[in-house]
Formats: structure tokens, C-alpha cells, sequence
């Protein structure tokens, strides 16, 4: 428990140190989506989350909903400033990043922008609703403390920005404190550059990192110690599910790793009650998404042929999880492919030195019994590559069909608007090969 402990805090101060470095270099708005972001945090401070929805076409024929908010320029005219995560590292690291125009990342020019229009009467419509409000808890109770607190603008913009990074850091720590096994991994994962600045920002995807996480950590605990879950982890584990699927629905996926949990562990029971319950739980996401929701298009629907679209799903979504950009591998992917066999081989050679000598008379003789054995000794690793291939190919659909012409994409490359912040929760499941060692390991 000791080691445990010092772990998250380690985790605490590495990534403290990280974020006052994205925090004092990066303007609040630099991010990907900010117009999204910020709005999703406004509607919920000023109570219009559940403003309905109006329809119209836009430019490619589509019907489109959109969520009419009001209010002033200091909270939906912000000075955006639109960039992918690799494009703001880059800027953050190399001070003569080119930047255009050049000042539009400074937190100074953000301020002075944000103070010169707070007084601008606006209503509109906006992305406020694209993801669900759950997203957005710990950035409006930041905004609603700088409000309460009269600090200026972008001061409670910094508070929305800072308390989103404490929501991350107190789940990632008590992930590390919880996991049995992968606290390196995670600690890894969790203070990746990307994961930092994303921690650092007011957006909703470091918590789809952090709450998958926190999933497996407590599923590799009543995992590991073999005895059956108690009511608390039960509880913990459904609810994660339930906040995942309101969330970003794909990353719900992991629960599929509570259902080879064995059934000393977890009786099939309460595997379909907790199944149920989240069932139950996820009706009120399918009203909201049907009355409020608001999404825009950037491709015709009519284009999304059938065949087409499964053809491009499969391919591409093979090739998110393989790591591959256009038919080769740039540095990242090679280092995260590397990463991954390396585990592969480790999981492996663990395997068979755990077997020995002496319990290869013990190992079935037949074809399907090896193959049950290694399923059986293997099945969070398994089933993690199951959920991963689950969560891109849900991820890859809805892209496909919200952000890209169809007809005009590759066959072989990752699809564009596919982003490497995406398969950071997927990362995750990296610790589950882990777990299936340590468990062979575990002294009885």
C-alpha cells in the first residue's frame, strides 16, 4: 500500500510540473474544438443544457440540429484558436513555432481578447451539445467558482481549465493507488504530453482516459484477488460504465472485461443485473441524444453508401488499432507498436515459463483443449483486443460519417479526423496483458 502511495505521488508532482507548463504557455482556447468546449461548459453553468434543439439543412443537403444558447462574448464569442494536440505541443516546446497569427496562442492576447467583448450581448447556435453535459461537471463548477469568486473572464475560464485538471489527476491517482499491478503503465499513460495538455484544457478527453482507467485499475484489483467483488467495487465499476456511456458511448466498451471476470469473482447473476442497471441508466441518454443533442456535418449523407462504409470500417479501423499511417509508421506509432510487442513477448515468455516442465504432462493433448487453456489463462488480454477493436471501429463509424467525403478517402491510410487523442483510453488496455501474468504469477 506504502509503494502505492508514493507512486500517485510521484504521478501528482510530475504532472503538476507538466501542467503549469501547458497552463503558462497555452491560452485557455487552444485547443481542439474550443467553440465546442466552451460553449458545452456554459450551457451547464447557465442552465440552457436542455434548451430543444432546432433543425435545418445545411450546404450538402443534410437536416442538422443545433442548440440555440444566450449570453455574453465573454462565454460563446471566444478567441478560438482551433489546433490538434500535436500542432500545440509542438508550439509549446519550440517558442519559434510558427503560429498564425502569432499571438493567437498567448495567454495574454486570449485575456485581452476575452475582456474586450465580455460586455457583447450574443445568441446563436452552437456545438454546446454535441457530447452530453456529464462531460462537462468539472469545468462549470470551475467557471461557476470564477463567477462567484468576480474574477475576470479568462480568470474563470482558468478555473473551469484547473478544475478539470484536478478532476484528472485525483482519478488518475487513485487508479494507481487502487491498481494491483501496471502502476508504471499507468503513470506512463497518464503523464504522456498529450494527456497532459489535454488535462490542462477545459476538454472532456482526458476523462475518457482517466475513467477507463480507473475501470480497469479496480477490475485488475477484484481480478487479481480472486475473491468475490464486494459491494463497493460493484457499485464503483457500474457507475464508471454508466458515466463512460453518457460520455463518449465506444469507451463504454471495457465493460465487456467485468463479463470474463470468473464467476467466483462475479456471478452471472450480478453480471446481468449490472448489465441491466446500466441498460436502464442509459434510457435517459437516448432521450437526451434524441431532443437535444446538436450535431453538424462535413460530408453528404447521401454519399455513406452501405458496402462502402462497412469496407472502409473494417480497413481502417484494422489499421488504427495496427498503429499504421498511410502504409508506413511515423515515430509515435513505431515507438507505441515497439511498446506493445514488447508486452506481447513479455506476456508470453511469462506464460511459458510459468507452464514449466512439469505441467506440460498437465496441458491438454487436443487442439481445442490448448486453445481453451490459453483462452482461459489469457482472457482479459484477449478481451482487451476485442474492446479496442470495438471502441475504433465505433470511434472510425462516427467519423466516417460526420467529418469526411466518403467517396474521396483512401482504402489503406487512418482515416482523416482520427486523432491520437482517441486512442489514449484505448491505450488502456495495455494493462490488461499485465494482469493476465500477474494473475499466472499470483502465489496461492
Amino acid at each position: 500500500m506504502i509503494s502505492a502511495i508514493v507512486a500517485g505521488l510521484v504521478f501528482l508532482v510530475l504532472a503538476l510540473a507538466q501542467s503549469g507548463l501547458f497552463i503558462g504557455r497555452l491560452g485557455v482556447f487552444s485547443i481542439p474544438d474550443p467553440d465546442m468546449h466552451s460553449s458545452g461548459t456554459y450551457a451547464l453553468v447557465s442552465g440552457q443544457m436542455f434548451n430543444r434543439r432546432q433543425d435545418r439543412v445545411d450546404q450538402y443537403g443534410n437536416i442538422i440540429h443545433e442548440q440555440y444558447l444566450k449570453g455574453t462574448g465573454a462565454y460563446l464569442d471566444v478567441p478560438a484558436d482551433n489546433a490538434v494536440v500535436a500542432d500545440l505541443l509542438t508550439s509549446v516546446l519550440l517558442t519559434n513555432y510558427d503560429v498564425s497569427p502569432p499571438q493567437a496562442r498567448s495567454v495574454a492576447w486570449q485575456r485581452e481578447t476575452l475582456n474586450m467583448q465580455k460586455d457583447k450581448k450574443i445568441d446563436g447556435a452552437y456545438r454546446s451539445s454535441q457530447y452530453s453535459f456529464m462531460n462537462y461537471i468539472p469545468q462549470a463548477m470551475g467557471l461557476k467558482v470564477g463567477q462567484a469568486t468576480h474574477r475576470s473572464p479568462y480568470g474563470q475560464w482558468q478555473m473551469a481549465r484547473i478544475f478539470n485538471l484536478a478532476f484528472y489527476l485525483i482519478v488518475m491517482v487513485a487508479a494507481i493507488v487502487v491498481a494491483p499491478v501496471g502502476r508504471p503503465l499507468i503513470m506512463a499513460l497518464g503523464l504522456l504530453p498529450p494527456s497532459m495538455l489535454m488535462a490542462s484544457s477545459i476538454m472532456c478527453d482526458p476523462q475518457f482516459l482517466a475513467l477507463s482507467v480507473l475501470f480497469l485499475a479496480v477490475l485488475g484489483r477484484v481480478a487479481y484477488n480472486g475473491d468475490p467483488m464486494g459491494r463497493s467495487s460493484y457499485a464503483v465499476m457500474v457507475l464508471l460504465v454508466i458515466w463512460l456511456a453518457w460520455g463518449k458511448t465506444n469507451y463504454a466498451a471495457v465493460s465487456l472485461l467485468a463479463l470474463v471476470l470468473p464467476s467466483r469473482v462475479l456471478s452471472w447473476r450480478r453480471k446481468a443485473a449490472a448489465v441491466a442497471v446500466s441498460g436502464v441508466a442509459f434510457v435517459p441518454w437516448l432521450y437526451w441524444h434524441g431532443n437535444f443533442s446538436a450535431l453538424n456535418y462535413m460530408a453528404s449523407k447521401a454519399d455513406n453508401d452501405g458496402v462502402g462504409m462497412l469496407r472502409k470500417l473494417v480497413t481502417n479501423t484494422y489499421n488504427t488499432i495496427m498503429l499504421y499511417r498511410f502504409g508506413c509508421l511515423d515515430i509515435i506509432s513505431l515507438a507505441c507498436t515497439m511498446a506493445v510487442l514488447l508486452v506481447f513477448v513479455y506476456c508470453m515468455a511469462g506464460r511459458v515459463a510459468a507452464s514449466g516442465i512439469g505441467r506440460m504432462d498437465e496441458e491438454p493433448r487436443t487442439l481445442t483443449g490448448r486453445v481453451r487453456v490459453f483462452l482461459s489463462d489469457n482472457r482479459y488480454a484477449v478481451t482487451a483486443v476485442a474492446v479496442a477493436f470495438m471502441e475504433s471501429f465505433i470511434a472510425s463509424w462516427f467519423v466516417l460519417t460526420t467529418w469526411n467525403e466518403i467517396p474521396d478517402m483512401g482504402t489503406f491510410g487512418l482515416i482523416r479526423g482520427f486523432q491520437g487523442r482517441y486512442m489514449l483510453p484505448i491505450a488502456a488496455l495495455l494493462l490488461m496483458p499485465v494482469l493476465d501474468k500477474a494473475i499466472r504469477e499470483r502465489p496461492e
